[in-house]
């Protein structure tokens, strides 16, 4: 709607620096075809899909409930369309900060640019006077005085030297959230794209014919989970060993039973185990038969994840640099081949090395 006010908006100079559609490459703005050929077997093909169906609906109502209602308010022009709709939505995802529960376009501070590891900060301060320290927080309600959006220098900057920020704050981020949310992926080197890959996987808990099922739901709502989180783990899977086997405690709880382990079968059984104590010890295996269960189901589901997913070989070569002196001279549909591709590797290495982490459990209780 600002934008279809042209200079008669006050924020005409901000939205005038913003970018246009064919600048960003967030998979909200691909086409139908783009997402189906260069994302398919990722967890991303579906999510966007989702995001879009969800902001397309949302776009239809304000059709009915508002733009035909209010015509003189809202005229049809070239901005009041879908189109501009999902690139407005690209625009608050790749540049918006939360201020409080909200997401914000803050201009000045949108224009931070990313690099990995930099010790600058976006945050909501506070201050309650010119004498008054500014404190960092995200929650407003943590706050009192007067609300503040602020970027902190983590050290001295050089007259003339861009500052910039961490998007993925240490590499929390995996590559296709950073490609669904800033349109592109960490790293210039395939060790770095590798590395910053994940896949977002559920692993199933404890299964509803289980005769401990009620049992084993209060172990987990006594250490603060809730009543659901018994049915299964969705989890980012990174390339780590110590991400490989996070889901651990719960799948082996979900595996404990009469015949593989009577002692803690029995205390579940007679509601006498402690939460604390049982998922302390389920931080490490429980016995060869559990660990093998747990390692096959692990592998089973990274496989299957894995198997919808384009062999390597087939799009490493678009994911590799572009033969292009000036960016400029990229064309946008191999810059998402090689963005997309980047994604699908990144997710594929996650899963193998999970895959790998598991098999590795596997020969070592097959030798005990």
């Amino acid at each position: 709607y600002e934008f279809s006010l042209g200079e008669r908006s006050c924020f005409f100079a901000y939205l005038s620096a913003l970018p246009p559609p064919e600048i960003l490459q967030l998979p909200i703005l691909w086409t139908a075809q783009e997402r189906s050929a260069l994302l398919a077997g990722s967890h991303l093909q579906q999510m966007v899909s989702q995001v879009r169906l969800t902001i397309l609906q949302q776009w239809q109502r304000l059709v009915s409930d508002i733009f035909t209602k209010y015509p003189a308010l809202f005229p049809p022009n070239e901005y009041l369309t879908s189109e501009k709709f999902l690139w407005a939505h690209a625009l608050v995802l790749s540049r918006g900060l939360p201020f409080g529960e909200d997401m914000a376009l803050i201009p000045g501070l949108d224009l931070a640019n990313h690099q990995a590891g930099s010790v600058n900060c976006c945050s909501i301060g506070v201050t309650g006077g010119d004498e008054t320290p500014v404190t960092a927080q995200w929650q407003l309600d943590e706050l009192q005085g007067e609300p503040l959006a602020i970027l902190t220098a983590g050290r001295a900057h050089e007259e003339g030297e861009q500052v910039f920020i961490d998007y993925g704050e240490a590499g929390w981020r995996s590559s296709w959230e950073m490609l669904h949310t800033y349109g592109f992926v960490p790293g210039d080197l395939p060790e770095q794209w590798m590395k910053s890959g994940g896949r977002p996987i559920c692993f199933d808990g404890v299964h509803a014919t289980d005769p401990l099922m009620q049992q084993k739901r209060a172990v987990l709502v006594a250490l603060g989970a809730d009543e659901e989180a018994v049915h299964g783990q969705w989890l980012d899977l990174k390339p780590s060993a110590a991400a490989s086997v996070s889901m651990a405690p719960l799948l082996r709880l979900a595996h404990i039973s009469a015949h593989s382990h009577p002692e803690l079968a029995n205390s579940l059984a007679s509601w006498s185990a402690d939460p604390q104590s049982l998922w302390k010890q389920l931080q490490q295996p429980i016995g060869p038969r559990n660990e093998e269960q747990v390692a096959l189901q692990v592998r089973k589901a990274c496989q299957e994840a894995l198997r919808q997913l384009p062999p390597a070989e087939d799009i490493a070569a678009a994911a590799n640099e572009l033969d292009a002196s000036d960016e400029s001279d990229v064309s946008v549909s191999a810059l998402r081949a090689q963005l997309a591709a980047r994604v699908v590797l990144g997710e594929r290495y996650a899963l193998e090395v999970c895959i790998a982490t598991w098999e590795r459990v596997a020969v070592i209780e097959n030798k005990d």
